[in-house]
């Protein structure tokens, strides 16, 4: 009989007056293991006899009470996600690459212990640096990485900072420059006086770990801007809070522009922060410059890249900057009426269900493929809101030329009305005008100017500098611009990264608050992209959300004995635990 099916049995014995009780049992046991069965002549075997000392009856009983205990005293700390973050921090070198470059301690805490516990706190949610020691110390991070979370605050953090990017010398910079400190610098004065180059070391050999340890492509990278509106008050002295077009419409909030590369499944490959009042075309030559030689240094000099980008980088002067590589990107429709003109008959290709036109044309001075595709839906949905934009606007500049048509400055408001409001995405003056006769005001419709642009309804004008493309690839290249404006999402999202709006207001904490979202976010990538290797297709949310759900729990019983455990998991996070080679080390 296998020794583990062996079945005891408990019997008493009498010592100098007492009773006490064992279990026993007794099986055969092969001489030789390697000898199976029961028959005879398929080995020799012997009786073997275990026999345990169970104690008094009053031992027994207590035993049996105790095991039936319920805890005095109980606590929870969160595990899964701190835990499957720093795991992955330490297995990629990211931790070991931080030291490196930034060889600093503040209360004995590294450069890379502040960094990877901010990156932490960010992915749970919204979290100042004052309180960061507070959610450090409901995790199990304290006793992992033995540190106190007392150790956790704004000024801890404010200590480190400064010696990774310091302030003081920044201001000092600026003396010597002749500038005031309340002065305003340029973008280009910035990139000169903020030193960053360790930053950008960092994220540079992170890759080159990444690229040896995993499968990652680079064989595309996705390339866009956003704007961050702060609330800065006009007189806080930064140079990167600065008023432009907000795109959630704040534009008389100070905003910081970030600009980032991301590869084709979205793994963040460079981040530039910029002055909020700098145009996108503007950055473009400072991005494509850094970016091209960190691909280069990482790839190889003869290494060719493909790049997509948004219509607002669009340049002859930046096109140039990409000369042998290729590159994707968009036309305004409506800027080229030779194109938008062109008839549905002609559209003789199909991707995806829709329409594409292929052909060729010399734009910003170079022969380039074009491919127009024509989404009938968008179209309709393009008209109706069209419609209504400019129904709008004519109500207004009707309701303002009632209200102040005996005023001195009527023409002046109307003008005003049709500057301010727009139709579809551009100013209402481009499509409509009025004229005052006899006290009546008659609004005039631009024709030519509206069936243009009625022409571009449903249309979308990709172009590439590689004539030999597949129409195919290049429109599903361009599509994948969309993985890029979910990465910027995600990093704003107060309930995730939470790096919008931006609290920090000196320029080199902004950088680096700025490097830690980042980071955060391609640690979170990193981890979505194991668990789709392990079967699990999670978007980032869900995944935060199952591993949030991961707590360890420390109990204490009546007899100051305590017992350390994971609360009982579902399928779904025990795999994920398994996967990141969390599991390992409970």
């Amino acid at each position: 009989m296998n020794k583990r099916y062996a079945k005891f049995t408990i019997f008493p014995e009498i010592k100098k007056g007492h009773k006490y009780y064992y279990a026993a049992r007794t099986y055969r046991e092969k001489i030789n293991p390697e000898h199976t069965g029961k028959t005879k002549g398929s080995g020799k075997s012997k009786v073997v006899c275990d026999k345990i000392y169970l104690g008094t009856a009053q031992d027994i009983l207590t035993k049996l009470f105790d095991a039936k205990k319920s805890p005095q005293q109980v606590f929870s700390k969160e595990f899964g996600l701190p835990m499957s973050v720093l795991k992955l921090a330490q297995d990629t070198g990211i931790m070991d690459i931080i030291d490196e470059v930034l060889p600093y301690k503040v209360r004995g805490i590294k450069a890379s212990e502040f960094i990877i516990i901010s990156a932490i706190s960010k992915l749970h949610g919204s979290i100042s640096k004052e309180k960061t020691g507070d959610y450090f110390s409901t995790t199990v991070l304290p006793e992992i990485m033995g540190i106190k979370a007392v150790n956790l605050n704004s000024k801890t953090y404010w200590e480190m900072f400064e010696k990774i990017i310091s302030e003081k010398e920044l201001k000092d910079k600026k003396r010597a420059c002749g500038k005031e400190l309340n002065d305003k610098l340029s973008l280009e004065e910035l990139e000169e006086l903020i030193d960053d180059e360790k930053l950008e070391r960092i994220e540079e050999r992170i890759w080159l770990n990444l690229l040896q340890k995993y499968n990652l492509l680079l064989d595309v990278l996705l390339y866009d801007g956003t704007n961050c509106f702060t609330y800065y008050q006009d007189h806080t002295i930064n140079s990167y809070g600065q008023k432009g077009k907000n795109k959630k419409g704040r534009h008389n909030l100070r905003q910081i522009g970030l600009f980032m590369a991301v590869t084709g499944d979205g793994f963040p490959f460079m981040s530039q922060l910029a002055c909020g009042n700098i145009h996108d075309a503007r950055i473009f030559p400072t991005a494509m410059t850094k970016l091209i030689k960190r691909y280069h240094r990482l790839m190889s000099e003869a290494a060719k890249i493909k790049i997509a980008f948004d219509k607002g980088n669009n340049s002859q002067k930046n096109l140039r900057l990409l000369a042998g590589h290729e590159y994707i990107g968009s036309l305004v429709p409506s800027n080229h009426p030779d194109l938008t003109s062109i008839g549905l008959d002609q559209y003789t290709k199909s991707y995806k269900g829709f329409k594409v036109y292929e052909g060729a044309k010399v734009v910003f001075g170079v022969q380039h493929k074009i491919c127009i595709t024509y989404n009938e839906a968008l179209e309709i949905k393009q008209k109706n809101s069209f419609l209504r934009h400019k129904t709008k606007a004519k109500n207004l500049l009707q309701k303002e030329f009632e209200k102040h048509k005996a005023a001195e400055d009527l023409e002046e408001r109307l003008k005003m009305v049709l500057h301010t409001n727009k139709i579809l995405h551009s100013r209402a003056c481009r499509y409509l005008d009025y004229k005052i006769e006899d006290g009546s005001l008659t609004i005039i419709e631009n024709e030519k100017e509206i069936a243009g642009k009625e022409r571009a309804f449903g249309k979308n004008i990709i172009f590439t500098n590689n004539l030999k493309a597949e129409y195919s690839e290049t429109i599903m290249t361009y599509k994948e611009k969309m993985e890029i404006e979910d990465s910027f999402k995600t990093i704003k999202d107060h309930r995730i990264i939470s790096f919008h709006p931006i609290w920090h207001w000196t320029d080199s904490k902004i950088r680096i608050d700025a490097f830690i979202s980042v980071l955060a976010y391609l640690l979170i990538k990193l981890l979505q992209y194991l668990a789709k290797q392990g079967g699990l297709q999670m978007s980032i949310a869900s995944l935060i959300t199952a591993l949030k759900g991961i707590r360890e729990v420390f109990m204490i019983y009546s007899d100051n004995t305590a017992e350390m455990k994971l609360e009982d998991l579902p399928p779904l996070q025990k795999q994920l635990l398994h996967k990141f080679g969390v599991m390992d080390t409970t």
